[in-house]
């Protein structure tokens, strides 16, 4: 999955990482200040480094402590582990921060009803 990013320690543009308040993107020519409060808030911020133009400043406030998506998986289209990671990291791009797996004993359903 390619976002467009390439660490470089020759890189033509500088991004400085930093903790505070809220989600904030700044770029002042080369350089680029990121500052998150939560960790979903960095990942996200990391996918929107591509497309901050020259003197462009960005700000994101969460309006939810907690942003999660809730996959069911009872039937028909369960996730494997390698959907699941690759889910996890979607979701981590679009800024959630906890994915939740729903599930329930459907054999126990399906055999109360047998003679």
């Amino acid at each position: 999955m390619e976002i467009g990013i390439e660490l470089s320690e020759s890189a033509d543009i500088r991004v400085l990482v930093e903790k505070g308040s809220e989600l904030s993107l700044e770029r002042n020519g080369n350089v680029i200040r990121l500052v998150y409060n939560k960790e979903n808030e960095l990942f996200r911020a990391i996918t929107m480094l591509p497309r901050v133009s020259e003197n462009c400043s960005v700000r994101q406030k969460a309006k939810y402590e907690m942003l999660c998506y809730m996959v069911d998986n009872s039937r028909n289209a369960v996730l494997n582990i390698p959907s699941a990671k690759e889910m996890i990291r979607y979701l981590a791009m679009l800024g959630f921060d906890s994915m939740m797996l729903y599930t329930e004993d459907n054999h126990l359903l399906s055999t109360a009803h047998q003679p």
